[in-house]
């Protein structure tokens, strides 16, 4: 909200400039001129990036599930992802952490990064057009329908921040533009941008900058705004261009610097692209320059037909389809081959996170994706233990208990990085659907944690005063325990099959076993209390410890029904209000369900 404060006053200052034209004195004045523009164009593109993502919804998941059919395929998707998110930097980051988490493979891989080239090309299109007349009605129709459907209607609400962000971006290109119009030779950043005439400067400046900037079409904007305001000609503009390009790799290369072998291949072989088709852009400049800018040639990018900078734009057009046509059909054989040249690290079974990753986060819709792939290997983890503890609180030695607390530590671990990676995203712009989606997810995520706690803390502090008190828990008081330890694992089970969304009939298949386990508890219990007066050694203490984990096996059984219940209402099905668990260590379960929450 600060930046949107501080762009829109420094819009409405700028209004008798934009009104009456711009007429820089000293290179101070110049200066502040060509960065404000620059700042305004950069701004309206992250603007426009937020906005974008989140009027596109969930049709990222719907174009991330077709890649895997073909390489034309991934490559439709990533030009189609890159189009709705206006950002190839956050789809191609996107790509490598999906690559590190083994969610895709290496040559689904590059034709999605090849695709989004492609498709951050539609974006210097659509800023080639000369609409700076309209920028400043493009801003006020965009600040109106925000201020008026803000909480009321979300799809028109995001379209009135595209309209503004769109507004900032022209309005951006024509203070660069007016501005490198009036650059005055004498002064320092005069001098600078006519020395631009080197290839090599331009070429270097463009490389730069857009590493600087993060944004490739950013630096294409500026390179527009130049070449129509007459401060470079077109050779340097293509230099410049070309220089770009390589730039934009930047971003992969910086992401991919923290992750496996296979991301790191993503990383090379976007900046191989590039770099190859850079070398073989250069004879072409060097030695046919004159056939190339030929203004005659009508199917050329640089067709008198075009105004320099959509000449300019096809060229960015034209160099990323050809790096497409280029590398796609080798695909496989890069694949290969780069998996010859590097090898992969043998991976450490730590409690990590297999599919969370921070540059998710720039799309939530993708970062909701990559949390539900992670919640059932956590979920799976919860079941593998409760198959377990059991039989350790039962019969099992202060070691084997000590390693399982160790597991559930582990399990706390992952639970712990899992919240923290909703707690970054909570911090992101969200739409109301994908606020509810990550609502529902850490609901899930806190009663499974709940499941674990409760056999890792209580299930090993029983297992522990067992030892301690020397209790021996009678073989048919096992069966018993075990029988109804089996009723509350195929509970969790069902509970954690539901979480699929194909399955949902699994959830209430966990309801409807309420009056199975009532009756088996209350079995349970009997038997506990008719065993109470035997006489046997330290019969109380063994009376407590197995009402003990009656009471634990329950109160999973209560988490089951509170996942079940969250996963029904979240596709929307009413469900009956329950009673509430009680502590069933002195009393059974009849008439004891009160709580309306659950």
């Amino acid at each position: 909200m600060h930046a949107l404060f501080v762009a829109f006053i420094f819009t409405i200052i700028s209004i008798p400039a934009y009104a009456l034209g711009i007429e820089a004195e000293g290179w101070a004045q110049e200066f502040m001129l060509l960065f404000g523009g620059v700042s305004l164009l950069l701004y309206g593109l992250k603007k426009m990036t937020t906005a974008v993502k989140a009027l596109s919804g969930n049709n990222l998941r719907h174009y991330m599930s077709r890649m895997t059919k073909s390489r034309l395929h991934a490559m439709s998707s990533g030009l189609i992802m890159t189009t709705m998110v206006q950002s190839s930097g956050a789809v191609i980051a996107m790509v490598i952490s999906l690559v590190n988490s083994r969610a895709l493979t290496l040559p689904q891989s590059i034709g999605l990064v090849l695709g989004a080239d492609i498709g951050t090309t539609i974006t210097v299109q659509l800023i080639a057009f000369k609409l700076s007349t309209y920028a400043l009605y493009a801003i006020a129709i965009g600040f109106i329908m925000r201020t008026i459907f803000a909480n009321k209607n979300e799809n028109a609400y995001n379209l009135g921040r595209t309209f503004m962000a769109v507004g900032f971006i022209f309005f951006g290109l024509f203070i660069v533009g007016e501005s490198a119009a009036a650059l005055s030779p004498g002064t320092p950043l005069g001098n600078f941008i006519s020395h631009l005439d080197s290839p090599f400067l331009a070429f270097g400046i463009g490389l730069i900058a857009t590493t600087l900037m993060q944004s490739s079409a950013a630096m294409m904007g500026i390179i527009l705004a130049l070449v129509s305001g007459g401060a470079i000609g077109m050779i340097t503009a293509i230099y410049m261009m070309l220089g770009a390009n390589i730039g934009s790799t930047s971003t992969a290369v910086m992401v991919s610097l923290s992750k496996n072998a296979e991301a790191r291949r993503v990383a090379l072989v976007h900046v191989m692209t590039k770099v190859i088709m850079v070398l073989l852009m250069l004879p072409v400049l060097i030695f046919a320059e004159d056939f190339l800018l030929n203004p005659g040639l009508i199917w050329s990018p640089f067709s008198s037909i075009f105004p320099e900078s959509r000449q300019i734009a096809n060229a960015h057009t034209a160099f990323n389809i050809l790096v497409a046509l280029m590398f796609l059909p080798l695909i496989p054989f890069m694949s290969l081959r780069l998996k010859t040249l590097f090898k992969d690290k043998p991976r450490k079974e730590l409690a990590k996170v297999n599919y969370l990753d921070n540059a998710l986060l720039m799309t939530p819709d993708m970062a909701l994706d990559a949390y539900e792939r992670e919640l059932p290997l956590f979920a799976t983890h919860v079941l593998e233990s409760l198959k377990d503890c059991v039989d350790l609180a039962l019969d099992a030695p202060d070691g084997k208990l000590r390693a399982a607390r160790m597991a559930e530590k582990m399990s706390d671990s992952h639970y712990r990085q899992m919240l923290k990676f909703m707690s970054k995203l909570s911090r992101e712009e969200l739409s109301d659907k994908q606020s509810d989606e990550q609502l529902f997810l850490i609901t899930i995520t806190n009663h499974l944690e709940s499941i674990s706690d409760i056999m890792g803390d209580e299930m090993y502090s029983l297992g522990i005063k067992r030892n301690k008190r020397e209790v021996v828990i009678s073989g048919q008081t096992q069966k018993v325990i075990l029988a109804l330890a089996d009723k509350v694992e195929t509970a969790l089970a069902l509970s954690i099959k539901a979480l699929d969304s194909k399955h949902i009939d699994a959830a209430r298949q966990v309801r409807e076993m309420k009056s199975e386990i009532t009756q088996q508890l209350n079995s349970a219990h009997k038997h506990g209390h008719e065993r109470l007066g035997a006489k046997a050694r330290n019969r109380v203490q063994t009376y407590a410890v197995e009402m003990d984990i009656f009471d634990s096996l329950y109160r999973i059984y209560f988490h089951c029904r509170k996942i079940s219940r969250a996963v029904l209402e979240f596709h929307g099905e009413r469900v009956p209000a329950d009673m509430q668990m009680t502590n069933h260590s002195t009393e059974t379960l009849t008439n004891t369900w009160d709580d309306p929450t659950l």
